[in-house]
């Protein structure tokens, strides 16, 4: 699953298009709360953006993405977040990227039940079907 930095047209339309990681320091941030603390993403904006830049942080990516649609700023989201909404576009993507695997874990005991396989099948196949939401914009 990747991430790429998405705006609005709204936060955009008075500010020079951001061209790289240490440009995002002039700009408004959105942060990741402390729920989200341990998420790959917000361990990637503490490292590499400013503390000054954030002016918002966020526990849920979704709450992210519509403040980001109202002009807040700039937020990593991840790719299938922000690619659904026509309303925020895609600044660009992280340059060494940051993939994020997704697990599912069932204990063993369900392993052979009917039920947990067809519900595997199922998210397998609907993961692949948006293969470039989770991939990433190019």
């Amino acid at each position: 699953m990747q991430h790429a930095f998405y705006a609005s047209n709204k936060y955009l339309r008075n500010k020079e298009l951001p061209q790289s990681v240490i440009e995002l320091n002039q700009h408004q941030i959105c942060g990741y709360g402390a729920a989200l603390a341990d998420y790959t993403a917000a361990r990637w904006l503490h490292k590499n953006i400013k503390e000054e830049a954030i002016v918002a942080y966020f526990d849920s990516t979704i709450a992210m993405s519509e403040a980001v649609k109202q002009g807040l700023g700039i937020a990593l989201l991840p790719c299938f977040v922000g690619e659904k909404s026509a309303s925020l576009d895609a600044i660009f993507n992280i340059e060494k990227g940051m993939p994020i695997d997704i697990w599912l874990v069932s204990a063993a005991i369900n392993k052979e039940k009917r039920k947990v396989q067809a519900f595997f099948d199922y998210f397998a196949a609907c993961i692949r079907s948006d293969e470039r939401l989770f991939l990433g914009v190019s």
